[in-house]
C-alpha cells in the first residue's frame, strides 16, 4: 500500500485523471490580453531565473485530500532541461517520473519492479499541467506559459502569481489554479500549489536550485 500511494503521489502533478478523461482537443487560443502592470512585474522577476537553460533542485511534494487521513509527502531530486523534466523520489519505494516532449514514463525506484508503460494519451488536463511545468521551470518562454492559461498576480504578494486554464479549456473541469511563488532575488520557483476543482491540493516546494547553461 505504501508503495502504491507514494507512486501516485510522486506523479500527481504530472498525471492527473480528470472526472472526464477524454482527450478532446483544447479550443483555439484566444488573442493574448496585455498583462497588467502587477502581473508584468512578476513575470520580469520570473524571467530572471532563465539565465541558465538547465536546472537541478531538491523537492518536497505533499498532497492533501479529504479522502486521506493525513497528508502524503515525498521528497527527491528534480532535473530540468529544455523539453525534459525528471522527478526522482529519494525512497526506494518511490518512483522516477520523466517527461520528454509529449511522452511520460514512470519507473519504480526498486529495480525489482517493472517500469510503467510510456504514456502519450494527450489528455487535455495532463497536457495543460505538463506545458505549465516545463514553461515555468524554463523561465524563458512567456508565450508558452500563457498558452491556454490566464495569468494573474496574487494580490498582496509581490513575488507570486496564479495560472488557471483559459475559459473553454477542458482542463477547467479538473484544475482550479496553479499558484506560483518566486524567490524575491533570483526569480527561481520556491513553491507550486495546484488546487483541483474537487478540493485536493498538491504542493511542490523547491530548494537548492542550481542553474547551468
Amino acid at each position: 500500500m505504501k508503495r502504491s500511494l507514494i507512486l501516485a503521489l510522486g506523479t500527481c502533478l504530472l498525471v492527473h485523471v480528470a472526472r472526464d478523461s477524454s482527450a478532446a482537443p483544447a479550443p483555439a487560443a484566444a488573442p493574448e490580453e496585455p498583462l497588467a502592470r502587477a502581473a508584468s512585474n512578476r513575470v520580469k522577476l520570473w524571467e530572471k531565473a532563465g539565465t541558465g537553460a538547465h536546472l537541478t533542485a531538491r523537492y518536497r511534494m505533499t498532497r492533501r485530500s479529504s479522502l486521506l487521513f493525513e497528508p502524503l509527502s515525498t521528497q527527491g531530486s528534480l532535473r530540468y532541461a529544455p523539453g525534459t523534466l525528471e522527478l526522482k523520489d529519494d525512497e526506494r519505494t518511490g518512483a522516477t517520473t520523466q517527461v520528454t516532449g509529449d511522452v511520460l514514463q514512470i519507473a519504480a525506484n526498486d529495480p525489482g519492479l517493472p517500469a510503467g508503460p510510456a504514456s502519450g494519451d494527450g489528455s487535455a488536463v495532463r497536457r495543460w499541467l505538463h506545458d505549465r511545468l516545463l514553461a515555468l521551470l524554463g523561465a524563458r518562454d512567456l508565450v508558452a506559459l500563457r498558452a491556454g492559461a490566464r495569468l494573474r498576480p496574487t494580490f498582496g504578494l509581490r513575488t507570486a502569481f496564479e495560472l488557471s486554464p483559459a475559459p473553454g479549456h477542458p482542463a477547467r473541469a479538473a484544475i482550479h489554479n496553479l499558484a506560483v511563488t518566486l524567490d524575491a532575488d533570483t526569480g527561481e520557483i520556491l513553491r507550486l500549489v495546484l488546487t483541483e476543482t474537487g478540493g485536493d491540493v498538491v504542493t511542490l516546494t523547491l530548494s537548492d536550485h542550481q542553474r547551468t547553461p
